[in-house]
């Protein structure tokens, strides 16, 4: 097994199916028509043990390969092989490609956020095949740890990385991202990405970085229900800070799945600056992609926007990508006088993955001296 890239136009199939995917069963196998062909797809949020794929899906493994993609993050899913059980972490526009028969389960989180896999029948040797770095973490290999080499002169809990430099000003950093999924650090409680560069970047700041305990609970919930083992809704997180630094003044950061925890938090704290990266995000409900973390009964808790009214210092900066109808969604749905006086900052894709090729991404770029935009021009 291993993930990779395909020629198969996944990008493109996933978005409708993101669009309709509240109207599938959940826990049960059923086949959808995509691109000419007869997929198989699953939804999961309590169905356990699914058994060999075998007993699903009709394939001659001696001829096909099995392409399997997550239309949603899946980080709850088990593969079972040669009696070894992986935590398989692939990118939902990757496939993973199984050869042989396999054994899956689902392990669901205290928090259930639906799992959607669709799995596609390929002949072999019929279409293009670009591996990617295969992570697949051996359950008997894996062990949680906490160590604070990383970054010694920070304090830690399991769920806060506390830099006090008794400073008047405070950069709170929301995780909520895939990095818990794919970094070398993942299994290390004590690692906030990002967080030592933001500290060495602004030495006359405290730093506050709030992440989840624990990496196997990383459900998207997007700050409605806090974060595991630091709090347990908006209000308690923004009062856990407050009391961490009760007399300082407030600047949130935060990226990728992050940024709507980050705007609920800066709102909540009257945080002076709000800084957004890669992905705009005010209201759950106005989009498909961001109900699909959410099960039907808590819609009713998604449907409003975080911004009614105007506010001064929010930053958004993002890049033209094919994923970017998500932000043009969001943006949609406010009145214009919000709108207005949100400070959208963008560029275009082909500076972007010049960028990401040498510094790994927009809020990583904006923290070094030779950057074209700064993060200390904003906070």
């Amino acid at each position: 097994m291993e993930t990779g890239h395909t020629d198969l136009n996944w990008t493109q199939e996933r978005l409708p199916l993101l669009d309709n995917w509240h109207t599938f069963d959940r826990d049960k196998w059923f086949s959808l028509d995509i691109a000419d062909s007869e997929t198989d797809c699953i939804v999961l949020t309590n169905k356990q043990n699914l058994g060999n794929i075998s007993e699903h899906i009709d394939i001659d493994w001696q001829k096909q390969d099995l392409l399997m993609y997550t239309v949603t993050m899946a980080p709850h899913l088990r593969l079972h092989k040669d009696n070894q059980t992986f935590l398989p972490h692939p990118l939902v526009w990757e496939a993973t490609r199984f050869q042989q028969d396999i054994a899956i389960s689902f392990d669901p989180p205290k928090l259930i956020n639906p799992t959607f896999l669709v799995f596609k029948k390929a002949w072999r040797g019929t279409y293009k095949w670009q591996p990617t770095q295969s992570l697949f973490t051996r359950i008997d290999n894996l062990e949680l740890k906490r160590d604070p080499s990383w970054f010694p002169s920070a304090s830690y809990t399991d769920s806060e990385f506390i830099l006090d430099k008794g400073a008047d000003k405070t950069i709170v950093m929301i995780q909520d991202n895939a990095q818990y999924m794919f970094d070398t650090n993942m299994w290390n409680i004590y690692f906030h990405p990002i967080a030592d560069l933001i500290a060495k970047r602004f030495p006359n700041y405290n730093v506050l970085s709030i992440r989840k305990r624990d990496p196997l609970q990383n459900v998207y919930k997007y700050g409605f229900a806090g974060y595991d083992g630091y709090s347990t809704s908006p209000e308690q997180t923004a009062k856990r800070v407050q009391q961490t630094f009760p007399d300082t003044e407030f600047a949130v950061i935060s990226w990728c799945a992050g940024v709507h925890g980050a705007l609920q938090l800066g709102i909540d704290i009257d945080a002076y600056s709000i800084c957004l990266f890669d992905r705009f995000m005010h209201c759950m409900g106005e989009t498909p992609m961001y109900q699909a973390a959410f099960m039907p009964y808590e819609y009713d808790m998604i449907k409003n926007s975080l911004l009614t009214e105007p506010r001064k210092g929010i930053h958004c900066f993002e890049v033209d990508r094919e994923n970017n109808e998500f932000n043009d969604t969001q943006y949609a749905t406010l009145s214009a006088d919000v709108l207005n006086n949100i400070n959208m900052h963008q560029f275009g894709r082909t500076e972007y993955e010049k960028i990401v090729s040498k510094k790994g991404n927009l809020l990583t770029t904006s923290l070094y001296k030779n950057g074209f935009m700064h993060l200390a021009d904003y906070i």
